[in-house]
């Protein structure tokens, strides 16, 4: 099984080199985003919101939550102050 989030940092790693940072990249979101599962996230400012998991470009990226699986961008930016709440299933 590959590991879609390691070969991310390695890609950056390898085109940023020192100046690539991952520290806004929580760790909670690490799951999701290998998954690719529809997940719901309370917000740090109390909004609960759904989507799923991905991650900005360029040398310090941080998660984001895309409206579905074929959005480019997100207004919605994801930290450590933000939590999964749930999963949505796929059918209902």
């Amino acid at each position: 099984m590959t590991n879609k989030y390691q070969e991310y940092i390695e890609r950056k790693q390898k085109e940023y080199g020192a100046k690539f940072n991952s520290c806004d990249l929580a760790p909670q979101f690490i799951r999701y985003y290998e998954n690719r599962q529809r997940v719901i996230v309370k917000t740090h400012y109390g909004e609960t919101i759904r989507g799923y998991v991905g991650i900005t470009t360029g040398w310090k990226p941080c998660f984001i939550l895309l409206k579905n699986v074929r959005s480019i961008g997100s207004s919605e930016t994801l930290s450590d102050k933000d939590e999964i709440v749930g999963t949505v299933n796929k059918y209902r």
